[in-house]
């Protein structure tokens, strides 16, 4: 869901993300671990779902976009 991903960004948290839950988990746990190491904060930009597009609500995967700053 979306929180699932808030939560992760915000908490840093590497440990919740596999790659049943996002493609490319693996680049993302290591970016997750430099922007932790640089103490870089996550921006949410938008969330959106496939349900938003054409696709029906009853089975939707979920987007966000973020920006370290």
């Amino acid at each position: 869901t979306a929180n699932f991903g808030t939560k992760i960004f915000n908490k840093f948290d590497m440990d919740l993300i596999n790659d049943d839950d996002a493609c490319g988990a693996t680049a993302i746990k290591g970016f997750l671990g430099l922007a932790s190491e640089k103490k870089l904060k996550p921006v949410l930009l938008d969330l959106r779902n496939s349900g938003d597009t054409a696709s029906a609500r009853d089975s939707v995967v979920g987007y966000g976009a973020f920006a370290f700053v």
